[in-house]
Protein backbone atom coordinates (compact mmCIF):
# COMPACT_ATOMS: atom_id res chain seq x y z
CA UNK A 1 0.00 0.00 0.00
CA UNK A 2 2.39 2.58 0.70
CA UNK A 3 4.60 1.75 -2.41
CA UNK A 4 1.75 2.45 -4.52
CA UNK A 5 1.13 5.91 -2.34
CA UNK A 6 5.06 6.75 -3.52
CA UNK A 7 4.31 5.72 -7.29
CA UNK A 8 0.92 7.79 -7.17
CA UNK A 9 3.04 10.67 -5.53
CA UNK A 10 6.33 10.79 -8.31
CA UNK A 11 3.64 10.39 -11.45
CA UNK A 12 1.94 13.83 -9.46
CA UNK A 13 5.20 14.87 -9.41
CA UNK A 14 6.31 14.54 -13.05
CA UNK A 15 3.04 15.38 -15.02
CA UNK A 16 3.24 19.13 -13.15
CA UNK A 17 7.49 18.94 -14.40
CA UNK A 18 5.98 18.15 -18.12
CA UNK A 19 3.04 20.44 -17.99
CA UNK A 20 5.42 23.81 -19.33
CA UNK A 21 6.50 21.43 -21.85
CA UNK A 22 3.16 20.77 -23.67
CA UNK A 23 -0.14 22.67 -25.37
CA UNK A 24 -1.93 24.60 -22.26
CA UNK A 25 1.33 25.13 -20.47
CA UNK A 26 0.88 29.01 -19.52
CA UNK A 27 -2.41 28.77 -17.99
CA UNK A 28 -1.80 26.21 -15.48
CA UNK A 29 1.78 26.81 -15.15
CA UNK A 30 1.71 30.74 -15.00
CA UNK A 31 -1.17 30.39 -12.19
CA UNK A 32 1.02 28.45 -10.10
CA UNK A 33 4.16 30.61 -10.39
CA UNK A 34 1.70 34.17 -9.60
CA UNK A 35 0.75 32.05 -6.72
CA UNK A 36 4.62 31.76 -4.99
CA UNK A 37 5.60 34.50 -6.14
CA UNK A 38 2.35 36.01 -3.67
CA UNK A 39 4.12 34.23 -1.14
CA UNK A 40 7.13 34.99 -1.69
CA UNK A 41 5.93 38.90 -1.53
CA UNK A 42 4.43 38.34 1.87
CA UNK A 43 7.64 36.54 3.00
CA UNK A 44 9.52 39.58 2.61
CA UNK A 45 7.29 41.59 4.48
CA UNK A 46 6.88 39.64 7.53
CA UNK A 47 10.07 37.74 7.06
CA UNK A 48 11.20 33.64 8.93
CA UNK A 49 13.18 33.90 12.47
CA UNK A 50 12.65 30.23 12.43
CA UNK A 51 14.64 29.85 10.18
CA UNK A 52 16.64 33.14 9.65
CA UNK A 53 15.21 34.51 6.78
CA UNK A 54 15.39 38.75 7.41
CA UNK A 55 12.57 41.08 6.76
CA UNK A 56 13.42 42.38 3.24
CA UNK A 57 10.20 44.70 2.76
CA UNK A 58 11.86 47.41 4.14
CA UNK A 59 15.45 46.34 4.63
CA UNK A 60 17.27 47.17 7.15
CA UNK A 61 20.98 46.62 7.49
CA UNK A 62 22.70 48.26 10.14
CA UNK A 63 26.31 47.26 9.07
CA UNK A 64 26.86 46.03 5.56
CA UNK A 65 29.87 45.57 3.74
CA UNK A 66 30.26 45.30 -0.57
CA UNK A 67 33.63 45.34 -2.03
CA UNK A 68 32.28 45.69 -6.13
CA UNK A 69 33.91 45.85 -9.44
CA UNK A 70 33.09 46.98 -12.75
CA UNK A 71 35.26 46.11 -15.75
CA UNK A 72 38.06 48.33 -14.51
CA UNK A 73 36.05 51.29 -14.83
CA UNK A 74 35.12 51.43 -10.86
CA UNK A 75 36.76 49.48 -8.38
CA UNK A 76 35.53 50.66 -4.73
CA UNK A 77 34.47 49.08 -1.25
CA UNK A 78 32.08 50.64 0.97
CA UNK A 79 30.60 50.70 4.71
CA UNK A 80 26.98 51.70 5.38
CA UNK A 81 26.19 52.04 8.74
CA UNK A 82 22.90 51.53 8.25
CA UNK A 83 21.58 50.90 5.05
CA UNK A 84 18.03 51.28 4.26
CA UNK A 85 15.73 49.91 1.17
CA UNK A 86 12.02 50.54 0.61
CA UNK A 87 10.15 49.21 -2.02
CA UNK A 88 11.60 45.40 -2.73
CA UNK A 89 8.07 43.98 -2.42
CA UNK A 90 6.48 46.30 -5.32
CA UNK A 91 7.81 44.33 -7.85
CA UNK A 92 5.92 43.12 -10.94
CA UNK A 93 7.26 39.59 -11.62
CA UNK A 94 7.27 36.65 -13.50
CA UNK A 95 8.76 33.44 -12.75
CA UNK A 96 9.66 29.97 -13.88
CA UNK A 97 10.55 26.71 -12.99
CA UNK A 98 12.28 23.25 -14.43
CA UNK A 99 11.92 20.56 -11.48
CA UNK A 100 14.44 18.78 -13.52
CA UNK A 101 17.23 20.77 -12.75
CA UNK A 102 15.78 23.50 -9.78
CA UNK A 103 15.92 25.96 -12.13
CA UNK A 104 14.09 29.21 -11.75
CA UNK A 105 13.95 31.84 -14.12
CA UNK A 106 12.65 34.94 -13.29
CA UNK A 107 12.26 38.62 -14.32
CA UNK A 108 11.01 41.18 -11.46
CA UNK A 109 10.28 44.64 -12.57
CA UNK A 110 9.88 48.06 -9.98
CA UNK A 111 8.24 50.90 -10.70
CA UNK A 112 11.06 52.65 -7.65
CA UNK A 113 13.05 51.29 -5.04
CA UNK A 114 14.28 54.12 -2.40
CA UNK A 115 17.99 53.53 -0.76
CA UNK A 116 19.35 55.71 2.24
CA UNK A 117 21.73 55.71 4.80
CA UNK A 118 25.24 56.57 5.94
CA UNK A 119 28.15 55.21 3.73
CA UNK A 120 32.22 55.24 4.31
CA UNK A 121 33.76 54.84 1.07
CA UNK A 122 36.95 54.32 -0.73
CA UNK A 123 37.65 53.02 -4.92
CA UNK A 124 39.30 54.74 -7.61
CA UNK A 125 38.08 55.38 -11.20
CA UNK A 126 39.66 53.37 -14.04
CA UNK A 127 42.48 52.38 -11.52
CA UNK A 128 43.56 55.95 -11.24
CA UNK A 129 41.37 58.89 -9.79
CA UNK A 130 40.67 58.05 -6.10
CA UNK A 131 36.78 58.16 -5.29
CA UNK A 132 35.90 58.77 -1.71
CA UNK A 133 33.67 60.16 0.35
CA UNK A 134 31.53 59.94 3.95
CA UNK A 135 28.15 61.02 5.08
CA UNK A 136 24.72 60.59 4.24
CA UNK A 137 23.27 59.21 1.14
CA UNK A 138 19.68 58.76 -1.05
CA UNK A 139 19.50 57.16 -3.66
CA UNK A 140 16.08 56.33 -6.40
CA UNK A 141 16.46 54.15 -9.04
CA UNK A 142 13.18 53.90 -11.66
CA UNK A 143 11.95 51.47 -14.09
CA UNK A 144 14.49 48.73 -12.38
CA UNK A 145 14.30 45.49 -14.32
CA UNK A 146 15.70 42.63 -12.45
CA UNK A 147 16.34 38.97 -14.82
CA UNK A 148 18.21 35.56 -14.16
CA UNK A 149 17.70 32.82 -12.82
CA UNK A 150 18.69 30.71 -9.49
CA UNK A 151 19.67 26.95 -8.65
CA UNK A 152 18.86 25.37 -6.09
CA UNK A 153 20.87 21.43 -5.03
CA UNK A 154 21.73 19.62 -2.42
CA UNK A 155 24.47 20.91 -0.49
CA UNK A 156 26.09 17.41 0.38
CA UNK A 157 24.71 17.07 4.20
CA UNK A 158 21.07 16.67 3.31
CA UNK A 159 20.01 20.12 3.02
CA UNK A 160 19.53 22.73 0.07
CA UNK A 161 21.71 25.14 -1.40
CA UNK A 162 21.49 27.80 -3.56
CA UNK A 163 24.31 26.51 -5.65
CA UNK A 164 24.09 29.02 -9.09
CA UNK A 165 22.75 32.66 -9.11
CA UNK A 166 22.89 34.89 -12.17
CA UNK A 167 21.08 38.14 -12.38
CA UNK A 168 21.36 41.22 -14.75
CA UNK A 169 19.79 44.39 -13.71
CA UNK A 170 18.98 47.55 -15.80
CA UNK A 171 17.34 50.76 -14.86
CA UNK A 172 15.67 53.30 -16.88
CA UNK A 173 16.93 56.56 -14.85
CA UNK A 174 18.54 57.75 -11.25
CA UNK A 175 18.35 60.40 -9.16
CA UNK A 176 21.18 60.65 -6.02
CA UNK A 177 22.39 62.80 -3.40
CA UNK A 178 25.69 61.27 -2.37
CA UNK A 179 26.84 63.69 0.76
CA UNK A 180 30.35 64.02 1.43
CA UNK A 181 31.87 63.01 -2.31
CA UNK A 182 35.26 64.00 -2.65
CA UNK A 183 35.22 65.91 0.09
CA UNK A 184 31.79 67.89 -0.24
CA UNK A 185 31.03 70.97 -1.71
CA UNK A 186 30.72 71.73 -5.46
CA UNK A 187 32.60 68.72 -6.38
CA UNK A 188 30.42 66.43 -4.58
CA UNK A 189 27.31 67.71 -6.41
CA UNK A 190 29.05 67.62 -9.75
CA UNK A 191 29.56 63.78 -8.82
CA UNK A 192 26.86 63.53 -8.38
CA UNK A 193 25.14 64.40 -11.23
CA UNK A 194 27.78 62.09 -13.27
CA UNK A 195 26.38 59.17 -11.28
CA UNK A 196 22.66 59.78 -12.26
CA UNK A 197 23.65 59.99 -16.23
CA UNK A 198 26.62 57.17 -16.45
CA UNK A 199 25.03 54.63 -13.55
CA UNK A 200 22.55 53.20 -16.27
CA UNK A 201 24.97 52.77 -18.96
CA UNK A 202 27.02 51.33 -16.68
CA UNK A 203 24.87 48.44 -15.35
CA UNK A 204 24.43 47.93 -19.09
CA UNK A 205 27.83 47.79 -20.41
CA UNK A 206 29.28 46.10 -17.31
CA UNK A 207 26.71 43.55 -16.15
CA UNK A 208 29.33 41.25 -14.48
CA UNK A 209 29.76 43.95 -11.82
CA UNK A 210 26.31 44.27 -10.37
CA UNK A 211 25.92 40.59 -10.56
CA UNK A 212 28.61 39.83 -8.34
CA UNK A 213 27.64 42.42 -5.96
CA UNK A 214 23.78 41.04 -5.78
CA UNK A 215 25.42 37.90 -5.58
CA UNK A 216 26.87 38.73 -2.74
CA UNK A 217 23.96 40.62 -0.74
CA UNK A 218 20.94 37.41 -2.15
CA UNK A 219 23.18 34.19 -2.03
CA UNK A 220 24.27 34.75 2.06
CA UNK A 221 20.47 35.30 3.00
CA UNK A 222 18.63 32.80 0.85
CA UNK A 223 21.15 30.24 1.64
CA UNK A 224 20.83 31.18 6.03
CA UNK A 225 16.60 29.93 4.67
CA UNK A 226 17.48 27.10 2.61
CA UNK A 227 19.95 25.32 5.17
CA UNK A 228 17.23 24.30 7.49
CA UNK A 229 14.95 22.49 4.39
CA UNK A 230 15.78 19.28 2.72
CA UNK A 231 14.71 18.22 -0.59
CA UNK A 232 11.80 16.28 0.93
CA UNK A 233 10.73 19.42 2.31
CA UNK A 234 10.63 21.55 -1.01
CA UNK A 235 8.68 18.49 -2.32
CA UNK A 236 6.24 18.73 0.08
CA UNK A 237 5.82 21.90 -0.14
CA UNK A 238 5.20 21.62 -3.75
CA UNK A 239 3.27 18.43 -4.02
CA UNK A 240 1.31 18.06 -0.76
CA UNK A 241 -1.66 15.37 -0.92
CA UNK A 242 -2.71 11.64 0.03
CA UNK A 243 -4.01 8.68 -1.81
CA UNK A 244 -5.23 5.22 -0.94
CA UNK A 245 -4.55 2.62 -3.70
CA UNK A 246 -7.80 -0.02 -3.43
CA UNK A 247 -7.61 -3.66 -5.48
CA UNK A 248 -4.07 -3.33 -6.54
CA UNK A 249 -2.80 -6.23 -8.49
CA UNK A 250 1.06 -6.28 -9.73
CA UNK A 251 2.13 -8.94 -11.70
CA UNK A 252 5.72 -9.47 -13.55
CA UNK A 253 7.77 -9.38 -9.84
CA UNK A 254 8.62 -13.14 -10.10
CA UNK A 255 9.88 -13.16 -13.84
CA UNK A 256 13.62 -10.74 -13.35
CA UNK A 257 16.73 -11.45 -14.63
CA UNK A 258 19.56 -10.49 -11.63
CA UNK A 259 22.43 -11.39 -9.14
CA UNK A 260 22.52 -11.21 -5.94
CA UNK A 261 25.86 -11.35 -4.55
CA UNK A 262 26.93 -11.34 -0.28
CA UNK A 263 29.93 -10.02 1.37
CA UNK A 264 29.88 -12.34 4.93
CA UNK A 265 32.36 -10.52 6.56
CA UNK A 266 30.66 -6.69 6.01
CA UNK A 267 26.89 -8.66 5.71
CA UNK A 268 25.78 -6.61 2.70
CA UNK A 269 24.06 -8.15 -0.29
CA UNK A 270 24.83 -6.48 -3.82
CA UNK A 271 21.73 -6.92 -6.31
CA UNK A 272 21.07 -5.88 -9.73
CA UNK A 273 17.65 -6.93 -11.01
CA UNK A 274 15.87 -6.32 -14.40
CA UNK A 275 12.36 -7.01 -14.98
CA UNK A 276 11.24 -6.80 -18.00
CA UNK A 277 7.55 -6.53 -18.11
CA UNK A 278 5.66 -5.27 -14.75
CA UNK A 279 2.29 -4.58 -14.51
CA UNK A 280 0.30 -2.55 -12.04
CA UNK A 281 -3.55 -1.56 -11.80
CA UNK A 282 -6.25 -0.71 -9.61
CA UNK A 283 -8.25 2.10 -8.01
CA UNK A 284 -6.77 5.29 -6.80
CA UNK A 285 -8.36 8.16 -4.65
CA UNK A 286 -6.66 11.02 -4.13
CA UNK A 287 -6.78 14.19 -2.38
CA UNK A 288 -4.47 17.28 -1.85
CA UNK A 289 -3.32 19.92 -4.15
CA UNK A 290 -0.04 20.32 -6.23
CA UNK A 291 1.75 23.34 -5.51
CA UNK A 292 -0.20 24.46 -3.03
CA UNK A 293 -2.97 25.77 -5.74
CA UNK A 294 -4.14 22.89 -8.31
CA UNK A 295 -6.63 20.47 -6.28
CA UNK A 296 -6.56 16.84 -6.60
CA UNK A 297 -9.67 15.13 -5.19
CA UNK A 298 -9.90 12.44 -8.38
CA UNK A 299 -10.42 9.06 -7.90
CA UNK A 300 -10.70 6.02 -10.62
CA UNK A 301 -9.09 3.33 -12.41
CA UNK A 302 -5.30 2.95 -13.18
CA UNK A 303 -3.30 0.85 -15.22
CA UNK A 304 0.50 1.29 -15.27
CA UNK A 305 2.96 -1.08 -17.19
CA UNK A 306 6.63 -0.01 -16.99
CA UNK A 307 9.05 -1.77 -19.32
CA UNK A 308 12.68 -2.10 -18.41
CA UNK A 309 12.78 -1.76 -15.43
CA UNK A 310 16.34 -2.40 -13.60
CA UNK A 311 17.13 -1.60 -9.20
CA UNK A 312 20.55 -1.72 -8.25
CA UNK A 313 22.39 -1.00 -4.79
CA UNK A 314 23.19 -2.74 -1.48
CA UNK A 315 21.65 -3.34 1.45
CA UNK A 316 22.91 -3.92 5.08
CA UNK A 317 22.56 -6.32 7.58
CA UNK A 318 22.91 -6.59 11.20
CA UNK A 319 22.39 -8.61 14.41
CA UNK A 320 20.32 -7.57 17.06
CA UNK A 321 20.49 -8.51 20.69
CA UNK A 322 17.93 -10.91 20.52
CA UNK A 323 19.94 -12.98 17.63
CA UNK A 324 17.56 -11.87 15.13
CA UNK A 325 18.22 -9.42 12.33
CA UNK A 326 17.42 -6.50 11.10
CA UNK A 327 18.28 -3.87 7.95
CA UNK A 328 19.69 -0.68 8.89
CA UNK A 329 20.88 0.64 5.11
CA UNK A 330 19.51 -0.14 1.99
CA UNK A 331 20.69 2.03 -1.03
CA UNK A 332 18.88 1.49 -4.81
CA UNK A 333 19.29 2.97 -8.65
CA UNK A 334 16.58 2.89 -10.17
CA UNK A 335 16.20 3.20 -13.87
CA UNK A 336 13.37 2.99 -16.62
CA UNK A 337 13.28 1.69 -19.99
CA UNK A 338 9.85 2.85 -20.71
CA UNK A 339 6.60 3.61 -19.36
CA UNK A 340 2.43 2.91 -20.71
CA UNK A 341 -0.02 4.31 -18.48
CA UNK A 342 -3.56 5.01 -18.39
CA UNK A 343 -4.79 7.29 -15.14
CA UNK A 344 -8.51 8.03 -15.44
CA UNK A 345 -9.90 11.13 -13.74
CA UNK A 346 -6.82 12.79 -12.96
CA UNK A 347 -7.10 17.18 -12.70
CA UNK A 348 -11.18 16.43 -13.43
CA UNK A 349 -10.19 13.86 -16.08
CA UNK A 350 -11.17 14.76 -19.81
CA UNK A 351 -8.50 15.95 -22.11
CA UNK A 352 -6.35 17.50 -18.93
CA UNK A 353 -6.44 14.02 -17.61
CA UNK A 354 -5.09 12.44 -21.21
CA UNK A 355 -2.72 15.24 -21.63
CA UNK A 356 -1.32 14.44 -18.11
CA UNK A 357 -1.15 10.68 -19.18
CA UNK A 358 1.86 11.47 -21.97
CA UNK A 359 3.67 13.78 -19.59
CA UNK A 360 4.27 10.98 -17.30
CA UNK A 361 4.79 8.71 -19.59
CA UNK A 362 7.58 10.85 -20.97
CA UNK A 363 8.88 12.13 -17.65
CA UNK A 364 9.28 9.65 -15.31
CA UNK A 365 12.49 7.65 -16.82
CA UNK A 366 14.26 10.97 -16.57
CA UNK A 367 12.97 11.82 -13.37
CA UNK A 368 14.38 8.63 -11.81
CA UNK A 369 17.82 10.10 -13.00
CA UNK A 370 17.61 13.35 -12.01
CA UNK A 371 15.84 12.91 -8.50
CA UNK A 372 17.91 9.83 -7.39
CA UNK A 373 18.69 10.57 -4.35
CA UNK A 374 14.95 11.14 -3.66
CA UNK A 375 14.20 8.09 -5.17
CA UNK A 376 16.30 6.02 -3.28
CA UNK A 377 15.16 7.89 -0.23
CA UNK A 378 11.86 7.05 -0.52
CA UNK A 379 12.83 3.16 -1.50
CA UNK A 380 14.86 2.78 1.65
CA UNK A 381 11.44 4.04 3.99
CA UNK A 382 9.31 1.89 2.53
CA UNK A 383 11.55 -1.24 1.76
CA UNK A 384 13.52 -1.65 5.38
CA UNK A 385 10.33 -1.73 7.51
CA UNK A 386 9.25 -4.38 4.78
CA UNK A 387 12.54 -6.29 4.95
CA UNK A 388 12.56 -5.74 8.64
CA UNK A 389 8.91 -7.55 8.97
CA UNK A 390 10.81 -10.59 7.41
CA UNK A 391 14.28 -10.40 9.08
CA UNK A 392 12.99 -9.91 12.61
CA UNK A 393 12.28 -13.45 12.35
CA UNK A 394 15.37 -14.55 11.17
CA UNK A 395 18.63 -15.40 12.26
CA UNK A 396 22.12 -15.63 11.06
CA UNK A 397 21.18 -19.77 10.80
CA UNK A 398 18.41 -19.01 9.28
CA UNK A 399 19.98 -16.67 6.43
CA UNK A 400 22.76 -19.11 5.38
CA UNK A 401 20.66 -22.33 5.52
CA UNK A 402 18.85 -20.24 2.38
CA UNK A 403 21.77 -19.27 1.10
CA UNK A 404 23.54 -21.60 -0.94
CA UNK A 405 27.29 -21.18 -0.50
CA UNK A 406 30.77 -22.41 -1.44
CA UNK A 407 32.75 -23.50 1.50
Amino acid sequence: MRAGLIVVALMALTANVGVKEVAGQNIILDAIMRRILENLRELMRTGNPETGMPVLAPYHNPDLFINASFGGLLEFDARFTPMNIIGLDTFEGRLQVDLATLRFPFEFRFAEISANGFYDANGRLWGLIPIFGIGDFSVRPRDVVATGFATITDNGQGFLKLSDFSISLQIGSLESNIQGLLLGGDLSDLLNAVIQDIVPSVLRNFPDGMTNLLNALVVPIANRFLATRTMEDLMGLLFPFTAILRNLFVDGLDRFQGTLTLNVMQMEFRYDFLFPNVVARGHYDANGRLFGLIPVFELGNFHVAPRDLRIQGTALLRQLPSGYLHMPELKANVRLGSLQNNIEGMLLGGELSDLLNVVIQDLIPSMLINFAPEVTDIISRVGIPIADSILNTMTLEDLFALIPMQR
